[in-house]
């Protein structure tokens, strides 16, 4: 882990489920939860179920940090809990190296959070505008004399 890193920490489930865990994990939290919650996650529904949490861009991750720590701590409260509660989960995180990438799930919580790997070219290759039949693989001699 290291440098800079993006991510999201994702927990699912019917809402009236996910809802009461929620209310939960706020009647236990510590106060450096309390702060994350409120500064970080937030809540969408979609018919009958609920996503809860939150996505991050360019954030340090280092398990030491103060700002961390708490989310470390959310993590664990679902992970401890999630089976019991009926609440599936997912957090990724993407570090700037390669094999910096972390990822961990509750119940079957891969399905609602993934990582996904692409690249980026400057140049766009395209077969309609090959070039290749139009150049000749021998010199012409005669505009070399």
């Amino acid at each position: 882990m290291g440098y800079r890193s993006n991510g999201a920490m994702h927990f699912e489930g019917r809402t009236e489920d996910l809802e009461t865990a929620v209310a939960l994990l706020r009647l236990q939290a510590d106060d450096g939860m309390k702060e994350q919650l409120a500064k970080n996650f937030i809540m969408n529904t979609c018919g009958e179920y609920s996503c809860f949490g939150f996505q991050f861009e360019g954030w340090k991750w280092y398990d030491g940090y103060d700002d961390i720590q708490p989310l470390e701590r959310i993590w664990g409260w679902f992970d401890d809990r999630g089976v019991d509660l009926n609440i599936k989960g997912a957090l990724v995180r993407i570090g700037e190296d390669d094999e910096d990438t972390e990822t961990r799930y509750i119940k079957d919580g891969y399905e609602e959070l993934q990582v996904s790997r692409t690249y980026e070219a400057r140049w766009g290759l395209d077969a309609e505008e090959d070039k290749r039949q139009s150049l000749s693989s021998t010199p012409d001699l005669q505009s070399t004399a």
